[in-house]
């Protein structure tokens, strides 16, 4: 069997089925056992012994999915010893990959770019919903859903003041019917919503949320992330609660740039109030200043007939 890091292994033993994260050994009695079980996204390299830095490169692959779980199996199978999968496949790079999508078996996508590291890693973060780095790290931002984040501003003061909550929650689960790889992410929206549906104000219920999460990832128990706690949390659960984090932490940016920008607009507002009132006190002083020069105007013209009379 192929070991749990992907390292060499034996070719004629059989290959257990439910090794992830790594690369397992696929022959032609295993191959349907192991590539096309419905519940997990599968990639198989066929390759020849000569393979060498490609085969190197799919196996950093592998290693870099490990923390997937269930979500990507990786297999590889010699052709030298498997030529019914070579032949069956039309095998012609070296090595050639595949992809069974998870629950379409039949949809098989022939990746047809380099075998290099990155190009890899963002093929299979496409094709999952995942959000590795080709270090194996979360990418900055992995499990906010971007077209989520955008309904949510829009509705912004909803979220502040509470109202229209279950119009906002269908909207959400809407959007949620095209994003098949974000779904999990998406019930997660969905459970802020349903806690401002109960009466609690959203900084409430983001501060609940996120001390739940920060005691987990510290090494307390229970919360309600529906993970496991502390020490005992693999490194795959660590990484979901990490990415309920930063969606914690997108709503909240949502909302501070939605009162940032309600305070702007009351300055500005404010502002131009002011500037409407000194324009109407200008205008006043003007015209008071005009009716001044009219009776100054009048009281000389008064004056000068007055002293006409005198001189007659």
């Amino acid at each position: 069997t192929a070991t749990d890091d992907g390292g060499a292994a034996d070719e004629g033993d059989s290959a257990n089925p439910w090794t992830t994260g790594a690369t397992v050994v696929v022959n032609a009695s295993s191959y349907a056992s192991v590539i096309l079980d419905n519940e997990t996204n599968a990639m198989l390299a066929l390759y020849t012994p000569e393979c060498g830095e490609p085969c190197a490169v799919y196996e950093k692959i592998a290693d870099v999915f490990r923390h997937e779980g269930h979500h990507v199996v990786f297999g590889r199978a010699d052709v030298t010893r498997e030529p019914q999968l070579a032949r069956f496949f039309q095998a012609q790079r070296n090595p050639t990959l595949l992809w069974f999508p998870r629950g379409d078996k039949n949809n098989i996508v022939r990746y047809g770019g380099d075998v290099d590291l990155h190009e890899i890693v963002g093929f299979i973060n496409d094709m999952t919903g995942s959000h590795r780095q080709p270090d194996g790290k979360l990418e900055p931002g992995a499990g906010r859903v971007a077209q989520i984040e955008r309904l949510l501003r829009d509705r912004a003061a909803d979220l502040v003041l509470g109202r229209n909550l279950q119009q906002l929650s269908e909207e959400v689960a809407q959007a949620a019917s095209d994003l098949p790889h974000s779904k999990r992410y998406v019930f997660y929206y969905q459970r802020l919503l349903r806690q401002l549906m109960k009466g609690s104000p959203i900084d409430r219920v983001l501060e609940r949320e996120n001390a739940a999460i920060d005691q987990l990832l510290n090494g307390g128990g229970g919360g309600g992330g529906g993970i496991g706690g502390g020490s005992k949390m693999s490194r795959a659960e660590r990484d979901e609660a990490h990415k309920l984090h930063n969606i914690i932490s997108g709503v909240v940016d949502i909302i501070v740039d939605h009162l940032q920008g309600e305070r702007q607009s009351a300055e500005a507002a404010a502002v131009a109030e002011k500037r409407r009132l000194m324009e109407e006190q200008q205008k006043r002083l003007h015209e008071e200043g005009e009716l001044a020069g009219d009776e100054e105007e009048f009281t000389e013209q008064a004056e000068a007939v007055k002293a006409t009379k005198e001189e007659l």
